[in-house]
C-alpha cells in the first residue's frame, strides 16, 4: 500500500472530530492517500461509535456501521486532553501535521489553549480548519447543534416535504451533514494548493449553515427577483407534469417518471396504450396538465401498477422518457447494476465486525486511485502514533498508559 501512488501521498492530517461532518472529511483524505490520525477518547467516545446498527446487533464502539461508514482510512489514537500531557501530546502531532481540523462546538479549542494563534506558532505553515453550525463569528456562532437543527434553519426542512405536511427532514442523514464536508473538502484542497505554491498556511472557517444556503437554489432567485417564498411541492416540479413517484407491482414499490417535453409525452402515452382519457383537452399541453395534475398522478398510478418497479423503469427509458425505479438500500446494493459495475460498496474486512459493506466513491481517478481500508478500533494505533511518529520510546509509552493519558 505505501508503495502505490494516491492523489494525496504525503499529506498528513490530525482530525479531532465526531459524528458526520468532521468524519467525513477526514474519511475524504484518508480514501485518498492522506495519513489520518484520528484524535479520540474512551470517556468521551466519538458518538457514532455509539450509534445503532451495531453488527450483529452487539452493541460496542468498535461494531457500530455508522461510525464504519464515516471513518475508513484513519488511524485512531486515545488521548485524556483534560491532563497536560494529552494537551502536550495533541501540540506534537499539530506541528507534524500539514492540517488539523475539528468540529467541536465554537470556543473549544480557545478553552483547550489552542486558538489558531497558538496553532500558528506551534506550526507556521499548518493548515487550520473549524466545521461547525453556523461558523465562528455572528450571534449564533456559540450554539451547537445537530446538522437536522442546521438544515432546519438552512430552509431545507420547509421544503423537504408534501404539501399540507408538517416540515420533515428528508431521511436518517441530514442533508447539512453531506453538503458541509464537501466544501469543507474543498477548502482543504484549495488551501494545500495554496500552501503548495506559497509556502503558508491558513485558517478556514466552515460554516454547515452558509453551505446549507446557498443550495436553496432557484428558490433564492425567485424571492429576490419576484418576492415569492418557494412552497414545499412534494415530487412536483414548478413546471413539469407529469412529474412524480408512481406506484408499482407490490408492497410499497415505485417508479419515478418526470415528463419534460411534449414529445415524451406523446411516448409515453404510446406507451400507455394510447388511452382515451390521455386524448382529453385538460391533459393536452404541459400548462393544461399541471392544472389537472391530481387526476394526471391517478391516472398514470392506475397504469403502473401492474408494472414491476425495474422492468417499467427500463421499458420507459428504452423509449426516451426519463424514469427511475425508487430504490431502498437492499435494492442499491444488491440489486443495481450500475453500484455493481462500479465497486460502489465494496466489502473490505474489520477486525470485529468481519466482511462488511464500505461507502466507496462516486469518482474515478485513473492515475491516482483511492486506497481505501476499513475504520480503525478504538485507540488501535496509540503505539504506532506515539512510538512511529513522535519517537516517546517504549518506556514513556507505558506511563502514558498508566497515567491515564491515553483514554
Amino acid at each position: 500500500m505505501k508503495n502505490e501512488k494516491h492523489a494525496l501521498n504525503g499529506i498528513k492530517v490530525v482530525e479531532w472530530s465526531l459524528a458526520i461532518t468532521g468524519p467525513w472529511v477526514g474519511k475524504c483524505l484518508g480514501d485518498h492517500g492522506a495519513e489520518v490520525i484520528k484524535i479520540e477518547s474512551t470517556v468521551n467516545q466519538d458518538v457514532t461509535r455509539l450509534s445503532v446498527p451495531y453488527a450483529g446487533g452487539i452493541a460496542h464502539p468498535d461494531r457500530s456501521a455508522t461510525f464504519l461508514r464515516f471513518n475508513t482510512s484513519k488511524r485512531s489514537i486515545t488521548l485524556n486532553l483534560k491532563t497536560d500531557e494529552g494537551k502536550a501530546i495533541l501540540e506534537e502531532l499539530i506541528a507534524w501535521a500539514d492540517v488539523f481540523f475539528n468540529n467541536q462546538r465554537p470556543g473549544a479549542m480557545k478553552r483547550l489553549g489552542l486558538s489558531y494563534e497558538r496553532i500558528r506558532k506551534i506550526n507556521p505553515s499548518i493548515i487550520a480548519m473549524d466545521i461547525s453550525n453556523y461558523g465562528q463569528t455572528g450571534p449564533y456562532s456559540e450554539a451547537g447543534g445537530w446538522g437536522n437543527m442546521t438544515m432546519a434553519m438552512g430552509g431545507h426542512t420547509f421544503l423537504t416535504r408534501d404539501r399540507d405536511m408538517v416540515p420533515t427532514a428528508p431521511g436518517w442523514l441530514a442533508t447539512a451533514d453531506v453538503i458541509g464536508p464537501m466544501n469543507a473538502l474543498v477548502a482543504v484542497l484549495a488551501a494545500l494548493d495554496y500552501r503548495r505554491r506559497t509556502g503558508n498556511g491558513m485558517y478556514l472557517d466552515v460554516s454547515q449553515l452558509e453551505a446549507l444556503v446557498h443550495f436553496l437554489g432557484v428558490g433564492l432567485l425567485d424571492y429576490s427577483a419576484n418576492g415569492r417564498v418557494q412552497q414545499p411541492i412534494g415530487n412536483h416540479d414548478p413546471e413539469y407534469a407529469p412529474h412524480g413517484a408512481y406506484p408499482c407491482r407490490g408492497d410499497d414499490q415505485w417508479c419515478a417518471i418526470a415528463v419534460t417535453s411534449e414529445n415524451e409525452w406523446q411516448n409515453l402515452c404510446r406507451c400507455m396504450g394510447d388511452p382515451l382519457w390521455a386524448k382529453e383537452a385538460r391533459f393536452g399541453n404541459m400548462a393544461s396538465r399541471k392544472i389537472h395534475e391530481d387526476e394526471l398522478d391517478r391516472r398514470i398510478g392506475e397504469w403502473t401498477r401492474s408494472f414491476e418497479k425495474r422492468e417499467l423503469m427500463e421499458w420507459l427509458q428504452s423509449k426516451g422518457i426519463p424514469a427511475g425505479a425508487v430504490q431502498n438500500i437492499a435494492d442499491v446494493l444488491e440489486e443495481d447494476p450500475q453500484v455493481k459495475a462500479h465497486d460502489l460498496y465494496p466489502r473490505i474486512e474489520h477486525p470485529v465486525m468481519g466482511e462488511c459493506y464500505h461507502g466507496g466513491w462516486p469518482f474515478l481517478l485513473s492515475k491516482t486511485p483511492t486506497r481505501m481500508s476499513t475504520c480503525p478500533c478504538l485507540g488501535a494505533d496509540n503505539d504506532y502514533v506515539l512510538n512511529d511518529i513522535l519517537g516517546v520510546g517504549d518506556e514513556r509509552f507505558v506511563e502514558l498508559m498508566t497515567e491515564g493519558i491515553l483514554e
